[in-house]
């Protein structure tokens, strides 16, 4: 008697990236990212879903969110206090206005200004295990642009490293603290930046509002 065939099954385990790039500074890190970070994080493993340009809207970020497996949710756009956006400033994820069931259990990095602030927070509240985000303006300087973006892609890699929140939080600061002595020498100016950019940074590590520091993927 014949075996039955197999099906093959969806991925467990799953990064959902939404990235913004509909203006000079979303598109510059678009860029980055895709050739730098993506490929790499490709590399690893993971099933990766990334919605970009057009596709950088709620209605697809849900539908993709909702889908079984998602262990990590990466965003990229601009913010405020309590809410992100994606493509051409359409918000994606805002304060009580998201279901719940698409981000508990996941970790959440947003590299968007001020999400830190109460979104954070409440994503932590609907269920989120880690929140990785920025309480103050996400800024960079066009020339270094590469030295910024390599710093905060350090939260992405650690993660699909399988390293725990605390750790991440670790090689984060090490890969910050190693960029700006390397940029006093260059820029003062792009070291006092990036210098700000650190002191925004949240994560578990820093307050348990942002989440578990032993969370994981």
């Amino acid at each position: 008697m014949p075996k039955p065939r197999q099906t093959q099954q969806a991925p467990s385990s799953s990064i959902l990236a939404i990235e913004s790039s509909w203006d000079s500074a979303t598109k510059t890190l678009f860029a980055y990212r895709e050739k730098h970070l993506y490929t790499r994080l490709k590399k690893t493993g993971w099933d990766l879903t990334i919605l970009s340009g057009k596709m950088a809207r709620r209605v697809f970020f849900e539908a993709e969110a909702a889908k079984d497996g998602i262990r990590l949710i990466i965003g990229m756009g601009h913010g405020d206090y309590d809410h992100f956006t994606g493509h051409l400033g359409e918000v994606v994820l805002e304060v009580g206005k998201y279901d719940a069931a698409i981000v508990r259990g996941r970790i959440i990095h947003l590299l968007s200004c001020r999400t830190a602030g109460k979104l954070g927070p409440d994503l932590i509240a609907s269920g989120a295990t880690a929140f990785f985000g920025y309480s103050g303006a996400f800024t960079f300087l066009f020339g270094y642009e590469s030295v910024f973006f390599e710093c905060v892609s350090e939260v992405d890699r650690a993660l699909a490293e399988g390293a725990n929140a605390a750790t991440v939080h670790a090689r984060t600061s090490e890969a910050f603290d190693r960029q700006i002595d390397l940029l006093a020498s260059r820029s003062g100016l792009a070291a006092a930046i990036l210098t700000g950019d650190w002191e925004y940074f949240c994560s578990p590590a820093t307050n348990s509002r942002f989440g578990n520091e032993k969370a994981s993927l």
